[in-house]
């Protein structure tokens, strides 16, 4: 499926490159069946290294942290823009209209950031429980325990404290954005401080 989606004229076009990170929790077998099934004229590069996924959790940032990094770092290709995409999501307009887009807005991020304390985000779902309890069990795989630590924490009034100044924002995690805001968003992730609001795992 996924060597299907890669064999896409979209990533055939000559201004595109591919980073992929491939799940640890996959096969090295895998990773290189996948590997020589990329088509010849596909720039492509693998991250140096893999992090082990799972839905809901901060190691799907470290994943798409260490995409970035990887593109960045590619002496030989100078990206403008990164564009995160999944495994599962398939182009249905040519590279050529993207590349346009992003032309005529030049210097734009495209990313979803909605602040919660002024617009409602989750229209079915815990909102403020995302970030304000512990998830120490993942909510598709331990859903029994995960809803029994909710009301256990909730029972006890167990509630983190988003740090003073940090202004809660939701979105998807999907983005567009520019190679100059692309280390930022690196960088980040490797700060301590902003990962202690973070939970472990999110909720849906």
């Amino acid at each position: 499926m996924l060597a299907k989606q890669i064999s896409s004229p979209f990533f055939r076009h000559p201004d595109i490159k591919l980073y992929i990170h491939y799940d640890a929790s996959r096969k090295t077998k895998q990773l290189e069946q996948l590997r020589g099934l990329i088509p010849s004229d596909v720039k492509f590069m693998l991250t140096p290294s893999r992090v082990r996924c799972a839905w809901g959790e901060y190691s799907l940032v470290q994943a798409t942290a260490l995409l970035m990094q990887t593109a960045l770092e590619d002496g030989e290709f100078g990206a403008d823009y990164l564009y995160l995409v999944s495994g599962s999501c398939t182009p249905i307009r040519p590279a050529s209209s993207l590349i346009k887009f992003l032309k005529l807005n030049n210097g734009t991020d495209f990313i979803e950031s909605v602040d919660i304390s002024k617009n409602k985000w989750v229209l079915d779902g815990n909102e403020q429980e995302r970030y304000e309890l512990y998830h120490p069990f993942n909510f598709r795989t331990q859903r029994a325990w995960f809803d029994r630590f909710n009301k256990f924490q909730r029972r006890l009034g167990i509630r983190k404290l988003a740090p003073n100044g940090l202004n809660i924002h939701f979105g998807s995690q999907w983005f567009t954005i520019t190679k100059n805001t692309s280390p930022k968003n690196c960088c980040s992730t490797e700060r301590s401080k902003n990962t202690e609001i973070l939970p472990h795992q999110l909720d849906s």
